[in-house]
């Protein structure tokens, strides 16, 4: 899935936009926690003034005077109404003290409505005829006006306390704002009380501006004493506020700071984004584009024609710009130097190769085989050259020569030095029928002209075919096994110092016994030194194990080994060359006998063949087994004597390989009145007596002492 990709000026808008709001955010949230606070604090102190001048007001004695001669007058006019003891309202009769009377606020309030003995705004009411009164309330209205207008507040009003729980109200505020008696407002009336509930907070004695709630509505009261010693309350003053209302009045500004910061931090990220696109972006883009160009020309390996960058700023981007102009310039001289080096690189491989093929070519072939032998070769290099090598060759017909060898150090010069040492010890061993004296004048000539003081660790054996003995020299080398029968035995000679080193240096010799079918294992080094990602050797440990369990040809035993390796190593590079080589010597003689008139006979005679002879060349050892089967199969088909017997002898001499077969019975040549060889017909003979003779040299039949013996060469 492609991601989508932004430009950076509309990366720098989104990124301006969100400081902007979370500025903004953060200043609004700031301003209204401000504004809230300033509103509580302004409400706060204008209800402490209020109660201040509401304090120095009653501290006039006079004041004082008229508050107790208003509280006794509501008292007694109440009391009148009402008719001392007890009213019938609405056909319910009230006791005074009854709170249903009291408590229910709205019949209260609608009885005293249709009074006319009652005080209004103009102080007139109660005992008409009593007009001196209506100063004294105008005077205690007007100064709960006053605190009401100071506080800035809703209304102020007065009540006295008549039990712990109760009071009574004496005026309000709100009474004295209206100039029309016709329908007078009817708030807290004279004479009417409330009772507090056991959860409110009621008015303290000697606690100027405690909070208390009256009809649900939230007020401070102030307590008014009689003298300054504060010794008999009259009434308390409470001076009503709504400080939600206040939050409120702050929360419908909010919402228009916050359009105009909105408007604003747009207006501010617009103009920041047109200057941060003429003063950055342009630029930015420009050193992006010649970025570009300047990476396909690379890639079309145009590099003659530099990318020219043109920024007139002033500032870092002028340097930036200078910086990639220089990187471009050093970057092509780079890329002209790699491609020089590439080029000599690219030949000097070549060369390399060359050598490396010259090197193999100059080995003998990894495979070999004839009557006498078989030898099986593997070797791999840690460079595109290496030290390491093996030779096999005959110095007559008896005796076979091999050796295997390991030069110090890598590459070139260890194999410069590899290909002489090879050609020396050769022709050393060809001219001189003692081995000591031929690998003496070996490491002599070595020694003489060796400036890089390479030397070489080998293992160099004759082995005497007709005594079945090997003759060898170890010099400093790895010791080979030596597997006979099944078991695996290191070859513990003695190991000489290395070639090339020392000169005049007398190399012991040592004989050793060989069996027909043994097998002699040689190897480098780098083969049992290899490490696996844990820095574990190879080890010879592993190489015994694997030879002994082992079973096939020279050809699985090498790819056995090489396998496991490779599976140890895992991948791990490799830091020596690694050469393996194997020598078998052969018995060129197979004998097998059968008693039985079986078709298993066929795949058993075929089965020890192949194990007999593994390293056979493939295309003779299928011609061989496609003619065991064909003439195993008509002797067991076609033969009517019931007493059966069967003898199938090999013998391989001279790269060639006869097989006889002898049957008892009456006298039968397959061969005689058979289709000519080279031909399809399908005469008397059959057709796989005609396929027997395409894959043989040569074919007979004789008939001796009774029995059918058939010769086949391949």
């Amino acid at each position: 899935m492609q991601k989508i990709k932004f430009p950076i000026l509309l990366k720098v808008i989104f990124a301006g936009l969100l400081v902007s709001f979370v500025a903004s955010g953060v200043a609004l949230w700031i301003s209204y926690n401000n504004q809230v606070n300033n509103a509580k604090a302004t409400l706060k102190s204008n209800l402490n003034s209020a109660s201040n001048n509401l304090v120095n007001y009653y501290n006039s004695q006079s004041n004082v005077d008229c508050l107790l001669q208003i509280k006794d007058h509501v008292k007694t006019g109440a009391d009148h109404i009402i008719g001392y003891d007890q009213r019938v309202i609405n056909g319910t009769e009230y006791a005074y003290d009854d709170p249903r009377f009291h408590n229910d606020f709205n019949e209260f309030e609608e009885y005293y409505k249709g009074c006319d003995n009652y005080i209004y705004d103009n102080g007139f009411g109660f005992f008409p005829g009593k007009a001196e009164f209506q100063g004294k309330y105008v005077t205690l209205t007007s100064a709960l006006l006053s605190a009401k207008i100071s506080a800035n507040t809703k209304a102020a009003y007065s009540a006295f306390p008549v039990s712990e729980n109760r009071i009574v109200f004496l005026a309000d505020s709100r009474q004295v704002e209206y100039e029309s008696i016709e329908k007078p407002p009817f708030y807290h009336l004279a004479g009417s009380y409330y009772e507090f509930g056991e959860n409110d907070a009621k008015p303290g004695v000697n606690e100027d501006n405690k909070v208390v709630k009256i009809y649900g509505k939230t007020c401070i009261s102030l307590p008014i004493f009689e003298n300054s010693a504060k010794s008999s309350l009259i009434a308390y003053i409470f001076i009503e506020y709504n400080e939600a209302a206040i939050i409120a009045r702050v929360n419908k500004t909010i919402g228009s700071d916050i359009l105009i910061l909105a408007i604003t931090s747009a207006a501010i990220v617009i103009v920041y984004g047109v200057i941060s696109y003429f003063l950055f972006i342009r630029n930015i883009n420009k050193l992006s584009k010649a970025s570009q160009e300047i990476t396909g020309k690379l890639k079309d390996n145009n590099l003659k024609d530099p990318t020219e960058i043109s920024i007139k700023s002033h500032d870092e981007m002028s340097t930036l710009a200078l910086s990639l102009d220089t990187l471009q310039s050093a970057v092509y001289d780079y890329a002209e130097q790699v491609k020089k080096e590439a080029s000599e690189r690219e030949k000097m491989n070549a060369e390399l190769e060359v050598a490396s093929k010259i090197q193999l070519e100059a080995l003998p072939p990894s495979s070999f085989a004839d009557d006498k032998v078989s030898l099986k070769a593997y070797i791999k290099t840690a460079k595109e050259v290496g030290g390491d090598f093996y030779d096999y060759f005959y110095i007559d017909e008896s005796k076979f020569a091999v050796l295997i060898a390991d030069v110090s150090g890598k590459g070139i010069p260890a194999s410069l030095f590899m290909m002489r040492s090879k050609a020396i010890i050769k022709n050393e061993i060809l001219s001189n029928s003692n081995l000591e004296e031929a690998i003496y004048k070996a490491n002599n000539i070595l020694v003489a002209n060796n400036k890089e003081n390479l030397f070489v660790t080998a293992f160099i054996g004759v082995i005497d075919l007709n005594k079945n003995e090997m003759t060898y020299v170890n010099s400093g080398h790895e010791k080979p096994y030596v597997i006979s029968k099944g078991k695996v035995k290191k070859l513990d000679g003695m190991s000489n110092f290395v070639i090339g080193e020392i000169d005049n240096f007398s190399y012991q010799v040592e004989k050793v016994k060989f069996s027909k079918d043994d097998i002699l294992f040689m190897f480098t080094d780098g083969l049992n030194e290899s490490i696996n990602k844990e820095k574990e050797e190879f080890g010879y440990k592993r190489i015994e194990d694997i030879l002994s369990m082992n079973k096939g040809s020279l050809d699985e035993l090498i790819n056995t080994l090489n396998s496991k390796h490779i599976e140890f190593t895992k991948g791990e590079e490799q830091f020596d060359d690694i050469t393996m080589l194997m020598v078998k010597m052969r018995s060129n003689k197979l004998h097998l006998s059968f008693d039985k008139k079986d078709y298993s006979i066929i795949e058993e005679a075929t089965n020890k063949f192949f194990e007999s002879y593994p390293d056979l060349d493939v295309d003779k050892k299928a011609h061989v087994g496609i003619v065991l089967d064909e003439l195993l199969n008509n002797i067991v088909s076609y033969e009517k004597e019931k007493d059966l017997k069967i003898e199938v002898d090999f013998t391989y001499e001279n790269s060639e390989l006869t097989l006889k077969i002898s049957s008892n019975g009456e006298k039968f040549d397959p061969f005689k009145n058979g289709t000519p060889k080279n031909t399809n017909s399908d005469e008397i003979g059959g057709h796989g007596i005609n396929i027997v003779k395409n894959l043989t040299k040569k074919y007979k039949h004789q008939y001796i002492n009774e029995n059918n013996v058939l010769t086949l060469v391949f």
